[in-house]
């Protein structure tokens, strides 16, 4: 009788609803120190359409938020499909705080989650300071991001995905 019910109960499998997922990624465009950063960001915007992508994810060290960098930053934004941008540890050079590059990439924030064809995209700023510290650029996920991500997965049913610029190697999560 234990194994009938245990049988009957099984929990439904939640990959069961999701739809396929296309998404195009590209990172490390570097636009602020490579020459050819706008034609190599317009072949991936015309390859992410013609994939017929659902969505696309530059994964950081994508551009400063300057004046300057508008028309780059314009050609992103002509991609007429979900765009989910991820802070990378040049995206400040210059100066340029977090919030600030948030804001210029049209950002929801630092660290966010959102929904798209039954997936639960999670992005995360590894640009906190690394526990230990370590020489070089931040590469860590402090605890507040911790915290808030233990609650945005306890709050979904759906497979995830995690976007990230930095890896997630021992050390780099605090938490």
């Amino acid at each position: 009788r234990g194994a009938e019910l245990m049988h009957s109960s099984k929990a439904k499998d939640p990959c069961q609803d999701t739809q396929s997922l296309t998404f195009a990624v590209c990172t490390d465009v570097h636009q602020d120190i490579m020459h050819d950063g706008p034609r190599r960001l317009q072949t991936f915007v015309d390859a992410a359409v013609a994939a017929q992508a659902d969505m696309a994810i530059q994964l950081g060290d994508f551009c400063q938020p300057t004046e300057a960098n508008l028309p780059f930053l314009d050609i992103w934004r002509s991609l007429r499909l979900p765009r989910y941008s991820v802070l990378g540890n040049h995206d400040m050079d210059g100066g340029a705080s977090r919030e600030q590059t948030v804001a210029y990439m049209s950002m929801p924030g630092r660290f966010y989650s959102f929904d798209i064809n039954g997936w639960h995209g999670v992005v995360l700023d590894g640009n906190d300071p690394s526990q230990p510290p370590r020489e070089g650029y931040p590469s860590g996920v402090a605890s507040d991001q911790i915290d808030w991500l233990r609650a945005d997965l306890r709050d979904t049913t759906l497979p995830v995905l995690v976007f990230i610029h930095q890896s997630l190697d021992r050390g780099a999560v605090d938490g």
